[in-house]
C-alpha cells in the first residue's frame, strides 16, 4: 500500500513539474562503493561533509591541496598533479581532468561528482537550503514510558551562502548554518543545537568562523576534530589525514564540536599561513559521587533524570594556534594548544584504566610535515603532551602507472595523553597505547582490473580493558575487482589474529583466565551487473569464521546473502531495494553498508538469524524541492530484537525533505 502511494505521488509530481533537473545531488555509486569498505559505523560528520562536497563541488581552478584530498578516491599525488596541470592552463570543463597525465578514466568517473569549473560572472548571489527529517521505529521499546519525550527522531537544518559583489575579492563568501535535533525519548526539539557563521576568501583572510567548528591539523596526533575513517579496502588513501585547520561544524553529532571563534589567514610573507582559535564548550560526562569526572559521553541522550544530570556537566576552555609554511603543494607546520576543564578527571580503576587521563588541564605541541618528492608523498607528525611524553607517526605514499604503495608507522605510548587526537591506527579514539606498521599495495595490471591488499602488524604495550596483558595483532586484507562488459566482480578475504582473554579451568579445576590468539576470517564474493541502462543489480555472499587458537570448541561462524536493486525510473526518480538473509553466531557478526536518505549513512551489524529488507525512494520535483523515504523491516528467528524490544520484528521509517532557495 505504501509503495503504491509513493508511486502515485511521484507520477503526480512528474505531471505537475515542467522542469527536469540534472542529476547532480544524488549519492553516486562510487561513493556508496567507497563506504562499503568500512565495517564501523560511518560518522555523521563524515557523511554530511561528503554530501556537502557533492552538492557544492570544489572549483578545479582555485581549490588547494587540502580541499582536493577530501575527495573520495582521489590520491594526494593525483591531487598534486591536478594543481600542477592548472599552473600551465586553466580548466575549461571538468572533463579536462582527463588531460592530466596520471588521471585514468576509472578515477575520473569516481571523482567527477565532486569537482566543477565555475564561471565567476555567473555565480549566484545567494544559495540556501532547508532540510527536515523525521525518523522512528514502529515498535516501541519496553519501559519507553519512563522517558519524557516521544518516539520520533527529528532533525532540521537551515544553511545559506552569500557571495558579496566585492570585485577585489571575487571568491569571497559568507556562509552560515543552524542544526537542531532530538533523539527518541527526548522532550525538546532543540535538544541538540549547533551552528556557525563563516567569512571566507577575503584578501589575506582564508576563513573566520564564529560558532561551532572542528579543528584539523597534521596527522591527528594532537588535534583532529570529528571522527576519521580507518582501515578498509581503500588501502592507500585511508592512512593519511588531511589537516585543513578550522572547519565549520553543522552536524547532528553531539559532544564533538568546539564553540567559539577560529581564524585562518595567509600572512603577508609568501607561503606562510597562521591560524588561531579559542573555544569554551560544554560536554556530557559521567561523574563520581564527589563530583569528579570519569569520562566524556558521546551518545548525546537526554531522556530521563539520570541523563539530564549528565548533560553539559563538563566545561572545557581551549585555545591555541598554528604556523605553517607551504610550497609547491608541500607544507610543514607547528601547532600548540592548551585546554582546561571545569571539573577534575579522576581514574577509579587503577588497573584497567591506569594510564587514562587525570587532572583538569593539559597542553599539546606538535610538528607536522606533508612533502611531495616526485612520485612520493612523505607525511607525519611528532607530538609532545603536558608531561613530556612523545608520540609520532610517519608515512609514505607512492604512485606509479600500475602500482600504488602506502607504508605507515605509528608509535603511541601507553601513557601519552592527547585529549583531541584522532590519528590512524588499529583502534579508534585518541592515539594511545599502540605501535604498528601498516603496508598497503594496490596493483592495476590492466584496465578494469584492480588488486589491493594491506598487512598491519600492531602491539598494545599495555593491557586493554578486557585483555589483562599486552596485546599483539596481525590484520590482513586482500581484494580483487574485475570489470567484464556490464558486470563488476569482487572477491575479498580478511584475516585478523588478535590476543583475547579466555575463561577456562586449570588442571585442578580452578577458574583461570588465559590469553590466546583469536582468529577472525571473512570472505566476500560480490557481483554487480547493469541489467539495463537504468537498472543495476548487486548480489553478495559473505562468510565469517571465528576461533580461539588451541580451544577446539570455540568456533563461531556466520553467513550473509543479499540482493540489491537500484532502478532509475526516470531522470528525477530513483528506487532502491535490498533483501538480506543472515545466520551468524555471536563472535562472527557480519556488516553491510546501506543506502539511505540524504545526510544519513548506515552500517548494519548482523548477529543471530533472520532477514532484513528495505526500500528507498527519492524524487526531485524541481530545482527547489526533493524528498526521500526509507522503510526497513528486520525479522529475527527465535530471538528478540534487543533487550528493550521483546518481539522478533523491528520496523523503521525515515522521511527526508530538502527545500532549496
Amino acid at each position: 500500500m505504501a509503495l503504491r502511494v509513493i508511486v502515485s505521488l511521484s507520477i503526480l509530481c512528474k505531471l505537475l513539474s515542467a522542469q527536469e533537473i540534472p542529476d547532480s545531488t544524488e549519492r553516486s555509486d562510487s561513493e556508496n562503493n567507497y563506504f562499503e569498505n568500512f565495517q564501523e559505523t560511518i560518522p555523521t560528520s563524515v557523511a554530511e561533509e561528503w554530501e556537502e562536497l557533492r552538492r557544492n563541488p570544489i572549483d578545479l581552478n582555485t581549490a588547494d591541496i587540502e580541499a582536493f584530498e577530501k575527495i573520495p578516491n582521489l590520491s594526494p599525488l593525483l591531487a598534486k598533479a591536478i594543481i600542477e596541470y592548472r599552473r600551465q592552463r586553466k580548466f575549461e570543463t571538468s572533463r579536462d581532468l582527463l588531460n592530466v597525465s596520471s588521471m585514468t578514466r576509472a578515477v575520473f568517473l569516481k571523482i567527477r561528482d565532486y569537482v566543477a569549473v565555475y564561471d565567476a560572472t555567473r555565480r549566484k548571489t545567494f544559495d540556501g537550503e532547508f532540510r527536515a527529517r523525521i525518523e522512528r521505529t514502529l515498535e516501541i521499546p519496553e519501559n519507553f514510558s519512563k522517558y519524557e519525550g516521544n518516539i520520533y527522531q527529528v532533525y532540521q537544518r537551515a544553511q545559506g551562502e552569500y557571495r558579496p559583489p566585492w570585485f577585489r575579492f571575487p571568491e569571497s563568501t559568507i556562509r552560515g548554518a543552524l542544526v537542531i535535533e532530538k533523539d527518541p525519548g527526548e522532550r525538546e526539539l532543540h535538544d541538540h543545537a549547533a551552528g556557525f557563521v563563516a567569512i571566507e576568501h577575503v584578501g589575506y583572510l582564508r576563513r573566520l568562523i564564529v560558532g561551532n567548528y572542528l579543528l584539523e591539523y597534521g596527522q591527528g596526533l594532537a588535534l583532529l576534530g570529528g571522527t576519521a575513517l580507518s582501515k578498509g579496502t581503500e588501502v592507500i588513501s585511508s592512512v593519511k589525514r588531511s589537516g585543513r585547520g578550522p572547519v565549520p561544524f553543522r552536524s547532528a553529532t553531539e559532544n564533538q564540536a568546539q564553540q567559539g571563534v577560529a581564524l585562518d589567514i595567509d600572512l603577508p610573507i609568501k607561503g606562510f599561513r597562521a591560524s588561531g582559535f579559542y573555544s569554551y564548550a560544554h560536554y556530557d560526562a559521567s561523574f563520581n559521587s564527589d563530583g569528579t569526572v570519569n569520562s566524556i559521553l558521546t551518545d548525546g541522550f537526554h531522556r530521563d533524570s539520570t541523563e539530564f544530570r549528565r548533560q553539559n556537566y563538563l566545561g572545557e576552555s581551549l585555545g591555541g594556534g598554528s604556523l605553517q609554511y607551504a610550497w609547491n603543494s608541500s607544507r610543514v607546520g607547528v601547532l600548540f594548544y592548551a585546554n582546561q576543564y571545569s571539573r577534575q578527571f579522576v581514574v577509579r580503576d587503577t588497573i584497567r584504566q591506569r594510564y587514562n587521563y587525570q587532572g583538569h588541564h593539559s597542553n599539546m605541541t606538535s610538528v607536522y610535515h606533508d612533502i611531495f618528492l616526485g612520485d612520493l608523498n612523505l607525511f607525519g607528525e611528532i607530538a609532545r603532551d603536558l608531561n613530556g611524553r612523545n608520540a609520532l607517526n610517519s608515512g609514505v605514499l607512492g604512485e606509479w602507472p600500475k602500482l600504488d604503495v602506502a607504508i605507515f608507522y605509528r608509535n603511541y605510548p601507553k601513557n601519552f595523553q592527547s585529549r583531541h587526537g584522532q590519528a590512524f591506527g588499529d583502534q579508534s579514539g585518541p592515539p594511545q597505547n599502540e605501535q604498528g606498521l601498516y603496508t598497503g599495495i594496490k596493483l592495476k595490471p590492466r584496465r578494469g582490473t584492480t588488486v589491493q591488499f594491506y598487512l598491519d602488524h600492531y602491539v598494545y604495550p599495555w593491557r586493554s580493558y578486557s585483555t589483562p596483558e599486552p596485546t599483539r595483532g596481525r590484520d590482513f586484507l586482500g581484494q580483487a575487482e574485475q570489470a567484464l562488459g556490464n558486470s563488476q566482480f569482487l572477491i575479498a578475504y580478511k584475516n585478523e589474529s588478535r590476543s583475547a582473554a579466555v575463561a577456562t579451568k586449570d588442571a585442578l579445576g580452578r577458574d583461570i583466565t588465559v590469553v590466546e590468539p583469536a582468529i577472525t576470517q571473512r570472505a566476500r564474493f560480490q557481483w554487480e551487473m547493469a541489467l539495463t541502462g537504468n537498472m543495476i543489480a548487486r548480489t553478495r555472499l559473505e562468510q565469517a569464521y571465528y576461533r580461539i587458537q588451541d580451544f577446539p570448541g570455540s568456533q563461531d561462524q556466520g553467513i550473509l546473502v543479499y540482493q540489491n536493486l537500484k532502478w532509475r525510473v526516470e531522470k528525477n526518480w530513483t528506487l532502491q531495494a535490498r533483501m538480506t538473509f543472515f545466520d551468524t553466531d555471536p563472535n562472527a557478526p557480519l556488516y553491510e553498508y546501506e543506502n539511505d536518505v540524504e545526510g544519513v549513512f548506515t552500517t548494519t551489524r548482523f548477529s543471530g538469524k533472520g532477514v532484513r529488507w528495505y526500500f528507498l525512494t527519492s524524487y526531485r520535483l524541481n530545482s527547489h524541492l526533493e524528498g526521500s523515504l526509507k522503510y526497513s523491516h528486520l525479522v529475527r528467528a527465535n530471538q528478540n530484537i534487543s533487550a528493550e524490544i521483546s518481539g522478533h520484528v523491528l520496523q523503521r521509517l525515515t522521511i527526508n525533505i530538502d527545500v532549496k532557495y
